[in-house]
Formats: structure tokens, sequence, C-alpha cells
């Protein structure tokens, strides 16, 4: 229980991290009277981003501004700016291995897990019939009564409201998706499966998955965790072969800005996907324009 409550603290910290894209960072300069004006440099992904990557990039031209670098490196004047800055020790999610005491509660998390699958299950079954909802209600209260639930931030899931007890937006987004996928083919028989838009989620085990460089970014990108804040240089590559999780984390590795914490954040994310991956996950735009640059060359 201990561990879950600190795995969901993680999370609960960094959905209050503030990101902006480039642009909306220098429009928060500009906001504040900040005078200075800055380049973008190569690497900074078109997404939004934390503060620490956007004043890494700026250091160089940061240092020959003493006022500013001390008011922009200094986290009493950041909170007064309404800046949520997370350490990046505590991003880096650098836990020990679960001891055997420890697997009894996680063998209660998997079971709560479960209980939800099968209840989500039973509503897709439901939105496909029209039949009553009152067998799924009373499928709710099992397993996952034995831990007691934490509530997910309402910013996670805007479309539906539909939230995570365990406190993680990842799992409640893949299942989100695929209400909306059935919800989508109400209207007509079968028309789920024809419409080209749906793409329908395919789990497989993290052993077993082979995706692209830049796709198994996007997998990172999906439960919150920013690879490009620990590894130097650009992060993305213009293409890429299909690779497995283990090639992809040796390649991560060899860039690494702090090999021991980029560890860290590897194994926060086999955690979190110690169940699978969708590896249907849309792709963001950063991969999608490096897949259309190489098909154009």
């Amino acid at each position: 229980m201990l561990d879950a409550l600190e795995e969901r603290l993680q999370q609960f910290l960094l959905e209050q991290e503030t990101k902006k894209t480039w642009d909306g960072w220098i429009q928060w300069l500009a906001d504040i009277d900040c005078p200075l004006t800055f380049e973008k440099p190569l690497q900074i992904p078109n997404r939004p981003f934390s503060f620490q990557t956007w004043l890494a990039s700026c250091e160089q031209q940061l240092s020959q501004n003493p006022d500013w670098q001390a008011r922009l490196s200094t986290p009493a004047w950041l909170k007064r700016q309404q800046i949520t800055v997370i350490p990046n020790l505590l991003k880096s999610g650098d836990n020990k291995a679960l001891e055997t005491a420890e697997l009894s509660g996680l063998q209660t998390e998997l079971a709560r897990m479960v209980d939800q699958i099968h209840t989500v299950q039973q509503r897709l079954s439901h939105l496909e019939t029209g039949s009553a909802r009152s067998t799924v209600q009373s499928a709710v209260p099992r397993a996952s009564q034995q831990i007691p639930s934490m509530p997910v931030p309402q910013g996670t899931l805007p479309a539906s409201g539909l939230s995570d007890p365990m406190g993680r937006p990842d799992l409640a987004r893949t299942l989100e998706r695929e209400l909306q996928m059935i919800s989508k083919g109400t209207g007509a028989k079968g028309s789920a499966k024809s419409d080209p838009d749906v793409i329908e989620p395919e789990i497989i085990a993290l052993k077993d998955a082979y995706l692209t460089f830049n796709r198994w970014c996007d997998q990172f990108d999906e439960v919150h965790l920013d690879l490009q804040e620990f590894v130097n240089g650009t992060l993305r590559v213009q293409s890429s072969h299909s690779i497995s999780f283990k090639q992809f984390k040796h390649r991560l590795l060899k860039n690494a800005r702090d090999v021991k914490q980029l560890e860290g954040v590897v194994e926060s994310f086999s955690r979190l996907r110690s169940s699978g991956v969708d590896v249907n996950l849309p792709e963001t735009v950063s991969t999608a324009e490096n897949s259309e640059a190489v098909s154009g060359s």
C-alpha cells in the first residue's frame, strides 16, 4: 500500500507540473515584461515541455543576463509567477525493486485492475445491445474495495470524466478510447469496424512489442514521462526500423545526461506498462512529421 501511495503521489505531482510549448514560454516572458529574446534550438519538441527543458536550451543566452538568470533559477520567484517546477530527481522514478513482502499488495492492485476491465467490458456490451446497466453497477465493488481509491484530477480526462481509482490516467485513457470507439459504432451495425478513422487498441506484452524509435517515445509521452529532459541533443530521429523495448533502452542510454536517472525513468515506464503497450497508439504531431519527412525524401 505504501508503494502504491508513493507512485500515486509521484503521478499527482507530475500532473501539476507547468508545461508550455516554445511559443507559450516566450509569451510568458512577454507577460512578465522580460526584455530578452531567445532563438528556438533545433532539438526543442513541438509539444508542451517543462521549464527545465526550456531553461537548459536558453542557458547560454541567459549567462549574459545575470539578473534574469538569477530570477529564472529561483524556486520562490517562479512560484510567485505561478510556475510549478518538479525536480528531475522526482520525475526519474528512482524506486527500489519490490520486496517479497510487498507482492501481496501488488496482487491486490492487479485484482482491482481486472475488476475494472471486466466492468468496462460489460459497459461496452451494454452500449452495443442497449440493455439495462444495473448489472454493471453491481459488478463494481469487489477487489477494488480492498484498497482506498484516490481520485484523478478533473483535467486528466476532460472528454467524459472517466477516472481510474488507482490514480493512473494512462489506464483510464485506454478504457476511454474503447468506450468512444464503441459509442461511434452504435449508429449502424458494424460501423465501428468499417470506419477507417477508428483505430482499435492492440495491447502487446512489453517484451514482445516492436516499434520504431519515435513510436517508443510516444509510449513514454502517453504516461507523462518526458525523455527529452534526460538525454543530450535531439531525442527523436528522422527514421528508424522497428526495434524491441530492450534495443530502444540501449540506444536511449547512449545519450543519457545521467544514466542512473534515465534508468529510473525507464523502470517507471516498465512498471506502468507491465500489462502491455498499445501498438496502435495514435502518433503525435512530431512523430507524424518525421514519418512524412522520411516518405517524401
